[in-house]
């Protein structure tokens, strides 16, 4: 049942990705049927992300109240009616206020199933899943290119995602069963737990009694015999303290940890508020601010740099620049197995590692095989740093706050996504496309030091 469990969120992880990138694809040809500047898309993708930050900040109270399955198939809905009537839209508002649906379905999809697959499986998953979503993220395009060549019409494009989005809403619906089934177990395992601690403080108690009895039926045969061993009772005493108080120490951990388990198996919805105030989650959601903002930066600048700053022709640049998303498709795929011998915070490290290599690369004033070997170096090190963060989330902060903390990385994660790569646009007009590895380098060792911050306060 687990088995076929991972693979529904699998395919939710595809159907993540499927829709992220058609707008870009679909847009040249959607402007000038919608006869608006090409530069609108731009709304459409700021109402997407903002209702992808909304959904994620709200998302803990939302979870916590409807469970991980009933959220992830309501929201893949949403995600499917939004791409269904984008598939209708010929006039540019209607267009804006699908994308609201679209962006509240993929912010609560993208948050619901990262904590669950964080708490529940390995990192390898995690890795392997993110890699699904590069994998939908992929598929996108060629749907739109292959009915934009076929039939001419970018609304089958989005048709044709939306049925397959429709689709899987109704497993996810079908699948509810397996959802309250593991959820089941996992407070069965629970109950059986607490229930044997317990038994263990009990047992522990009944010790205790008895060598308080043995000691009192020991003082009265001494009495009786008027035998004058003061000083070894003094000691037996001394004895008799230490391992009470060593019992005592052991049921009182007993007890923490069956409060903890209480709190893990009904998580206190904390709010916003609370959660930044526990010491790292301000530097986590940074750190996944900055990584979003060199990701994003790179997927809209680096065809551009290769024209500009390497002398190569659009169409060449447009498809070496598709390399970075595949190095970090790849790239998840490869961290999966490394997963297996190092734990998440050394890999984020060896990713930090790699990125900045790219960088330098990227700066080196060769031709433009430098520079693209530095952007596919730059996309395999991007590749484990997600997953591996949003994994290590309930260890650095626990189980009972991983789903808060989550929505708000989730959060900062689209707010960099949002505000970054645009950012630099604004600071190109006046520092020119030069500037990008050093833009990029700026936001990685804030990252960098961010992350070290998030090792040194985790729990």
């Amino acid at each position: 049942m687990i088995s076929l469990l991972l693979v529904i969120i699998y395919l939710s992880f595809i159907s993540l990705g499927l829709p992220d990138s058609l707008l870009g694809s679909a847009w040249p040809v959607m402007y000038q049927e919608l006869n608006v500047p090409i530069s609108f898309s731009g709304i459409v993708f700021m109402i997407i992300y903002l209702g992808t930050i909304i959904s994620s900040l709200g998302s803990e109270r939302v979870i916590n109240r409807f469970g991980t399955g009933k959220v992830t198939s309501i929201s893949v809905l949403l995600t499917a009616l939004g791409m269904f009537g984008f598939s209708f839209c010929h006039i540019f508002i209607l267009l804006c206020l699908f994308a609201i649906p679209y962006g509240l379905g993929a912010g609560s999809i993208d948050t619901a199933l990262n904590n669950y697959v964080a708490i529940h499986y390995k990192s390898r998953h995690m890795s392997w899943l993110h890699c699904m979503w590069g994998v939908g993220a992929s598929i996108g395009p060629y749907i739109m290119s292959t009915m934009l060549k076929h039939t001419n019409s970018w609304e089958n494009g989005y048709r044709t995602v939306s049925f397959i989005q429709f689709g899987l809403t109704v497993i996810l619906f079908l699948s509810l069963p397996l959802w309250n089934k593991k959820a089941e177990q996992l407070k069965k395992d629970e109950e059986e737990r607490k229930k044997k601690n317990e038994e263990e403080i009990i047992e522990m108690n009944s010790m205790n009694n008895k060598d308080g009895k043995n000691k009192k039926s020991e003082k009265e045969t001494n009495s009786s015999h008027n035998i004058d061993i003061t000083d070894n009772l003094q000691g037996n005493e001394e004895k008799d303290e230490s391992k009470k108080e060593s019992n005592t120490s052991i049921i009182i951990e007993e007890e923490k940890k069956e409060k903890k388990a209480e709190t893990e198996s009904n998580p206190e919805v904390l709010g916003l508020k609370r959660t930044l105030q526990i010491p790292g989650v301000l530097e986590a959601g940074i750190c996944f601010f900055c990584y979003c903002a060199v990701e994003q930066t790179i997927g809209l600048w680096c065809s551009s740099y290769l024209v500009e700053e390497r002398d190569l022709n659009e169409v060449t640049a447009a498809r070496f620049a598709s390399l970075f998303y595949i190095g970090i498709t790849v790239g998840r795929a490869i961290s999966g197995f490394v997963t297996l011998r190092l734990s998440d915070n050394p890999i984020i490290c060896i990713g930090e590692g790699i990125i900045f290599l790219g960088i330098i690369m990227i700066l080196l004033p060769f031709g433009y095989w430098v520079a693209l070997i530095g952007f596919i170096l730059a996309g395999l090190g991007c590749a484990p740093i997600f997953p591996c963060m949003v994994h290590s989330t309930p260890t650095n902060f626990g189980i009972d706050k991983s789903q808060a903390v989550i929505g708000i990385e989730m959060a900062s994660a689209s707010i960099g996504a949002l505000a970054m790569p645009p950012l630099f646009g604004v600071l190109s007009k006046w520092l020119g496309l030069k500037f990008l590895p050093f833009y990029l380098g700026i936001n990685l060792i804030v990252m960098i030091f961010m992350h070290y911050r998030v090792m040194k306060k985790a729990i």
